[in-house]
């Protein structure tokens, strides 16, 4: 054999009967319930589940999304939804100055003349935590599938899933409480 004329037909079925194709073998393909076992086994995400939990059930929507959205993302294929200056970020837009704003909102006239809610009613009752959980879910879904469908495209999907994240959350927050009217 020479470089320049290769192998012999013969010499090349006798190494292929020998040592086989010359490929790498794939590795076999782990089912998704598997993955998911997998997932749940690991200490993280288990806080991430509890973390989850006690954001929606303290009211507490914009992280509950942010957290749906970085459990959720595996699932369809981004290992990391989000890098931790981009969650910081988030955090800064739609805690900072919009609850600044919204706190120094004038308080409606009427506010102290209403009964108070009484004491066995959930703080998160009269319809809030419906409210809570399809808003939610809802900016979860509205920014996973504008993350699928950026990487899919071959965009900057990080990048796409900040920005969806973020504007939504600020769309909840603008669309709160109305304004009060002057007396």
């Amino acid at each position: 054999m020479t470089p320049a004329t290769g192998l012999s037909s013969d010499e090349a079925a006798r190494r292929l009967t020998r040592h086989g194709p010359d490929e790498i073998p794939s590795e076999p393909r782990i089912p998704v319930w598997r993955r998911v076992l997998q997932q749940l086994r690991d200490p993280l995400i288990l806080v991430l589940l509890v973390a989850a939990a006690l954001t929606i059930a303290t009211g507490d929507l914009s992280d509950a999304s942010v957290i749906l959205v970085m459990f959720l993302g595996p699932f369809l294929g981004m290992p990391l939804p989000l890098l931790p200056a981009q969650i910081l970020w988030i955090n800064l837009l739609t805690h900072g100055l919009p609850g600044v704003a919204l706190g120094a909102e004038p308080v409606a006239p009427a506010t102290m003349r209403h009964p108070p809610r009484p004491p066995e009613e959930s703080v998160l009752g009269a319809g809030l935590w419906p409210r809570i959980l399809f808003m939610g879910a809802f900016i979860a879904t509205v920014t996973l599938a504008a993350g699928v469908w950026a990487r899919e495209t071959g965009r900057p999907w990080q990048s796409m899933i900040f920005l969806v994240l973020g504007a939504t959350q600020l769309g909840v927050a603008l669309g709160g409480p109305g304004r009060v009217p002057a007396a």
